[in-house]
């Protein structure tokens, strides 16, 4: 029979021995359009346990219209188990449109699946750009499964890039966080390293060398370019070029508005919203 992990919210089952370092902590966040009509929740689907090797799994979307009562259900691919936070993290975030008919899984710093741990060849190698830990960044679907646009690490990174772009474990580290913010003490880790319109159709990000990353280049002899901001549609994946847009909604901001996590509200006990711009998440005690 199989298993569904609850939506939206924190995996419970991750693992919790190493919260520290390199380690994040798992999650997948559904999300939901602007009016709240549209609402997709992920989910993993687990199979039938065999006698030797891991439980085979799968993710799963549902997508729903709150108004008609319309749903779809289809696969979310390459999404790790986040049975552990160290060696089979996940960490993505949904974003509805308006209109509902499409939505973008993105992924800002764990690798996806890969038959490998890490990939082949040198960083200007084209099997090392290629490596499937480094695809998916940002997917967008219509509201039926269908993929409109994938865009993979080397659709964000220059030949530069691949130089100081810096791996450790299962953490790709391409991107800096935004000022006051911290993987550490955002209620989700990766909500430090992007920021989203309030109508969920424009991601902003701004892809450089933190300090690790730096040490690391420099250390190969490599000197990190300056940092650059990118600007993504979420409803068709286009890149955007020039200024912010003058309408409020499209303009992209903090993802969040609530509280910093800290010893007493650990991101492992926090319960985002469905629409984190407008509604704060909680940070939910384990007993309750």
């Amino acid at each position: 029979m199989n298993r569904l992990l609850p939506t939206l919210l924190l995996l419970t089952s991750v693992s919790t021995a190493a919260l520290a370092g390199h380690s994040r902590h798992s999650y997948v966040d559904g999300g939901q359009s602007r009016d709240g009509r549209f609402v997709v929740l992920p989910r993993r689907v687990d199979g039938e346990k065999p006698k030797k090797g891991p439980t085979p799994y799968h993710w799963e979307f549902t997508w729903r219209d709150k108004t008609t009562g319309e749903s779809h259900t289809g696969k979310l691919d390459g999404l790790r188990s986040g049975d552990s936070n160290v060696f089979d993290p996940v960490g993505s975030h949904l974003f509805v449109a308006p209109d509902g008919e499409t939505f973008a899984l993105w992924t800002p710093q764990v690798m996806m699946q890969a038959d490998a741990k890490k990939p082949d060849g040198e960083r200007d190698e084209e099997s090392f750009r290629k490596f499937d830990g480094f695809s998916r960044r940002l997917v967008v679907y219509t509201k039926t499964g269908a993929v409109v646009r994938r865009l993979d690490l080397d659709d964000f990174l220059t030949d530069d890039d691949w130089r100081w772009m810096h791996l450790h474990g299962r953490q790709t580290y391409w991107l800096i966080e935004y000022e006051g913010l911290h993987t550490r003490s955002a209620p989700r880790p990766f909500y430090a390293l992007y920021r989203v319109s309030p109508d969920y159709t424009v991601l902003e990000f701004t892809v450089g060398a933190n300090a690790e990353a730096t040490h690391h280049a420099r250390q190969r002899g490599v000197e990190p370019p300056a940092p650059r901001v990118v600007r993504v549609r979420l409803t068709d994946g286009e890149l955007l070029e020039g200024p912010l847009p003058d309408d409020p909604a499209k303009q992209p901001g903090r993802p969040f508005v609530g509280r910093l996590a800290d010893k007493e509200r650990r991101q492992r006990d926090y319960v985002p919203s469905l629409d984190p711009v407008r509604t704060p998440g909680t940070f939910t005690a384990p007993s309750e």
